[in-house]
């Protein structure tokens, strides 16, 4: 899914569009790819879940390279690589839209679906 995001501390407005996908082989990741960049961050399901039910907006979630704060009507997510930092707003609508439409099993179940795999290799 396409969401269109906002590279916020510039100038002028910097708008991009960054690409936001799931992958039922690596179910405890979101992948996020913005346009023109080559880096692909991989994203915390459980981190954005954590951070779109919170019952408090504007906390931040997260800790190191990726941090979260959901607003009403934005999220900004704050990125760093050790040497750069960004930070980029979205809208917490197109978000919210993206994990919807994706089946999200429970850390549980991905727990033990890794364990049954591993358990028919012995």
């Amino acid at each position: 899914m396409i969401i269109e995001c906002e590279l916020l501390g510039q100038y002028t407005k910097v708008f991009l569009d960054s690409r936001w996908s799931y992958d039922h082989f690596d179910p405890l990741a979101v992948m996020v790819k913005f346009e023109g960049q080559p880096a692909v961050w991989a994203f915390s399901l459980d981190l954005l879940m954590d951070a779109f039910t919170s019952p408090e907006e504007g906390l931040l979630h997260g800790s190191g390279d990726l941090l979260l704060e959901v607003g009403g009507d934005f999220t900004i997510i704050h990125l760093s690589n050790g040497g750069e930092a960004a930070s980029v707003q979205f809208s917490t609508a197109d978000i919210q839209l993206f994990l919807d439409r994706i089946s999200i099993p429970s850390s549980d179940e991905v727990i033990a679906s890794k364990l049954d795999e591993f358990l028919e290799t012995l």
